[in-house]
Formats: C-alpha cells, sequence, structure tokens
C-alpha cells in the first residue's frame, strides 16, 4: 500500500487502495527494515517489472525462452531474500506450502537455464563484447560490429530496437 497508514482493512479485503510500487518497496526495505538488496538484484527485478507491465499493458510477449530466463534470474532473487530475511515460523501453512512448491519448480527453470547456457558455452567463449540482454536477462547479449543478438534467447535487432526492451 503507498500509504498503509490510509489504508483500512475493509478497503484492504475489497481491494481497493493502491499498492506500494517496487520503487517504494525497495526504499520500504531499507529503512523500514534494514534490508538492503544489491544493485545488480535491484536492477534485476526492475528489469522483470518493465517485461510484466509490457506483457499485462501491450501484450508484448518474449519467446518462452526469454521469459523463463528472466523468471530464473527473477525467481533465484527472490527466493533468496525469502530464506534469508523471512522466518519461516511467521508463515501460514499455505504460504509455507506454496513457498516450498515455488522453489521445488524454480529447479526445473535452472536446469532449463543451466542446459542452454552449456549449449551456447563455446559461442558466448568467442563473443567479444557480452552484456545482460533485456529480453531474457542473461549475461548473453553479443555487441559489436554486427546487430545486437542474444546468443540465450535469440533476441536480435538495431541496437536502439534492444535498449527499448
Amino acid at each position: 500500500m503507498v500509504n498503509p497508514a490510509k489504508t483500512t482493512e475493509q478497503a484492504y479485503q475489497a481491494g481497493e487502495f493502491k499498492s506500494v510500487g517496487l520503487d517504494g518497496a525497495l526504499k520500504r526495505l531499507e529503512s523500514s527494515c534494514g534490508v538492503h538488496l544489491t544493485k545488480e538484484s535491484q536492477d534485476m527485478l526492475a528489469n522483470f517489472k518493465k517485461k510484466r507491465n509490457k506483457v499485462e499493458h501491450f501484450g508484448i510477449v518474449d519467446t518462452s525462452t526469454a521469459i523463463t530466463g528472466a523468471a530464473a534470474e527473477t525467481l533465484g532473487i527472490l527466493l533468496d531474500f525469502i530464506a534469508e530475511e523471512l522466518d519461516p515460523e511467521t508463515l501460514g501453512a499455505e504460504d509455507a506450502a506454496l513457498s516450498e512448491e515455488i522453489r521445488a519448480r524454480t529447479g526445473e527453470f535452472k536446469a532449463f537455464v543451466d542446459h542452454r547456457m552449456a549449449e551456447i558455452d563455446g559461442d558466448l567463449d568467442r563473443a567479444h563484447s557480452l552484456t545482460t540482454c533485456p529480453s531474457c536477462l542473461q549475461d548473453a547479449l553479443v555487441l559489436g560490429d554486427i546487430r545486437p543478438a542474444c546468443l540465450f534467447c535469440r533476441n536480435h535487432g538495431e541496437g536502439e530496437e534492444i535498449a527499448r526492451l
């Protein structure tokens, strides 16, 4: 909630409130809870938020490879946060079960990402200029004299197109 002091339980139950955004949540974590996420984690979460907004508002979808790669990275950050910052005793039975299911299924994402990265390992080694792909969030976007292209998800385009993702 943007302003928890002004939100009533009734408004919360009815879904009639404005929820806090990512930037506000990160600020609250640091100022109220003393929790600080690394710049890399904050950037990864911000990139995934942008991707989610594009899907919701514009129907823009990436390839399943790109979504799986980005989801794997983001879930890793969130699961680490839960393990490090939340007391499992404070979770209700349903939340604890859901958390365990998510953790278990994340292995499927990780296995996919590991397999895909192994497939492109030689190409990554030969690449001269790599950066994080805005589509799949993997460090597999090749820059240089040719059009930028991601070895992981195969996203490609002109530099400005890629930058807008």
